[in-house]
């Protein structure tokens, strides 16, 4: 390859790498959050949002707190799940309030937060004859526990949790 050619093919490298820097730059990013889970807590945590009387979340150094009580269920009135590029967090709090981190891991490195989802809350519905979309609280959910004890409960993953604020509200066709 001639001197014309390599310097072509640098030049082409170079605006491709800047192109692609670029676009890693300009994702969106959002407020990191901050997840307080119970010491000792093991099981899914069910985060609900857009609940009509429940309490904003609130902010502390840079982070959206999320205080997830004893029985791994948060319902707020805040908007959500954000979207967008952040560095989450989350920690076990003792009942002094001592906060220790919670690693977020691959498998078979340790970690103790799994299975991480999200949802805006917009179910289809096939209610006899009609079809529609029911709003229903957008929500998250992860688990807090041993990859071995993660495993052992997927299959109680909260899609349609009990305790959730989205599973009284009626599917059926307006």
């Amino acid at each position: 390859m001639g001197g014309r050619g390599r310097v072509f093919m640098v030049g082409t490298v170079l605006l491709l790498f800047a192109l692609l820097l670029t676009g890693c730059v300009r994702e969106k990013r959002r407020t990191p959050a901050l997840y307080l889970i119970p010491q000792g807590y093991v099981g899914w945590v069910l985060v609900e949002y857009g609940v009509k009387g429940a309490p904003p979340l609130r902010s502390e150094a840079g982070f959206k707190l999320f205080p997830i009580p004893q029985g791994g269920h948060l319902v707020t009135s805040s908007p959500g799940p954000d979207t967008g590029w952040a560095t989450d967090r989350y920690v076990s709090v003792d009942s002094s309030g001592r906060r220790s981190p919670l690693n977020q891991t691959l498998p078979g490195r340790g970690g103790m937060i799994w299975g991480g989802s999200f949802t805006n809350g917009r179910v289809g519905v096939l209610d006899g004859q009609k079809s529609c979309e029911v709003q229903t609280p957008p929500r998250e959910a992860f688990f807090v526990g041993m990859e071995v004890q993660y495993r052992a409960n997927l299959r109680a993953a909260p899609t349609n949790d009990p305790r959730s604020v989205a599973a009284k509200v009626s599917l059926v066709c307006p």
